[in-house]
């Protein structure tokens, strides 16, 4: 395995170990294999990566990391990441066990994952501001969720769920959230959500009476029933 240290980089390869090294790659990465990555910093506004196998990412900074095709056998672990994109992701393990808690991810993308629950790594994940989980299977959403204190952007749009938690209301730092698409019929304590900007409701089943009230509950709020 070679080895680089302490170097500015305009490419990575496989079957490579990266120790504090600057990257500024020149080009998109196809597959990516048996590498590891330690102190690293990512200098592309976005790195790309179409499939990734093998491998470690340990104490990194990316703005934002997005993975197209596959993931396998990779770790990341204590890195910095500002958006991290997952969307479609042929993804073996749904338990996302490859995203480890003590990473800084501020939004991260899970659409089209065919997820039917949302992963318990993801809950543990405190610094998120913005989670995307639209068009996958989940069929309920866990009381703690609250644990995501800091979520600015709930998006649970076109899943299967039926309900929500009781107390969802606790996430006072919440603007934006989406249930489009969902067979929910009401939103356990409304009235508490007074700091939302906006609530996307079209494709649910509130009738024109629920409708009135939320719109009610929330006279500062944009809410789409269309």
């Amino acid at each position: 395995m070679t080895n680089f240290k302490n170097q500015t980089l305009q490419e990575i390869k496989d079957n490579c170990t990266y120790e504090n090294c600057v990257l500024q790659l020149y080009s998109d990465i196809q597959q990516l294999q048996n590498s590891n990555f330690h102190d690293c910093q990512f200098k592309n506004e976005v790195v790309s990566i179409y499939g990734i196998a093998n491998c470690t990412f340990h104490n990194c900074e990316f703005e934002e990391l997005s993975i197209a095709n596959k993931i396998e056998t990779t770790q990341i672990v204590d890195c910095k990441i500002e958006y991290l994109n997952l969307e479609a992701l042929k993804i073996s393990d749904k338990t996302l066990a490859f995203i480890h808690p003590n990473n800084s991810i501020g939004k991260l993308n899970l659409h089209w994952t065919d997820l039917k629950e949302i992963p318990t790594a993801v809950l543990k994940i405190r610094t998120l501001e913005s989670l995307y989980l639209g068009n996958n299977y989940i069929t309920e959403v866990p009381e703690n969720i609250v644990q995501l204190y800091q979520l600015h952007l709930l998006d649970l749009s076109d899943n299967a769920i039926e309900k929500l938690p009781t107390n969802l209301s606790q996430l006072q730092s919440l603007k934006v959230l989406g249930l489009s698409g969902n067979k929910i019929t009401q939103i356990p304590g409304i009235q508490n959500m007074k700091q939302l900007s906006d609530l996307v409701l079209d494709k649910a089943n509130f009738s024109a009476e629920q409708q009135k009230v939320i719109c009610e509950y929330l006279p500062s709020c944009s809410v789409y029933f269309e």
